[in-house]
């Protein structure tokens, strides 16, 4: 019950910050440079590899074994805590990948001043992106340190 109480403030928060940013993006000219997008595409990059690197880290642990052992009661679902973290692991890649092709894209389509000032919707997702993926990233890399030290406890025993 908690857990889905967190999800349902989760998925208002960001929402809310979504309209709170597109109507800042509506009221206000935000300009948005090829190089900035580029500089973004570049933080997504390494926080894939981030990703990547984290997920390497914890499937080498000894913690793993002790992850698969024990059930993730808080899901509600009949699944193990390593089968939630794996989750957690390939939904961050996924946005991280979807993020960078979007602006990928937005990048190819840009015209020649390298500027978009039309696309107000734009600038709205273009900076709910920029938030989620740093905060979700955040939360991996405190998952990361849990894992290091609960792995660090084991090999002390």
């Amino acid at each position: 019950m908690i857990k889905k109480n967190k999800k349902i403030i989760l998925n208002t928060t960001i929402v809310l910050v979504f309209i709170i940013i597109a109507i800042i993006s509506m009221n206000y000219s935000i300009y948005i440079s090829s190089n900035l997008i580029s500089n973004v595409i570049t933080f997504l990059s390494i926080l894939f590899g981030f990703y990547i690197t984290s997920f390497s880290i914890f499937a080498t642990s000894k913690y793993v074994s002790l992850l698969y052992k024990t059930d993730d009661i808080e899901s509600g679902r009949k699944q193990s805590l390593m089968d939630t973290l794996i989750k957690k692991y390939k939904f961050g890649l996924v946005v991280a990948l979807l993020s960078i092709l979007y602006n990928g894209i937005i990048l190819l389509l840009m015209g020649g001043d390298g500027f978009i000032t039309s696309c107000k919707i734009y600038s709205s997702v273009f900076i709910s992106i920029i938030l989620f993926n740093f905060f979700y990233g955040f939360e991996m890399m405190h998952i990361l340190i849990k894992i290091v030290r609960q792995t660090a406890t084991l090999n002390d025993k």
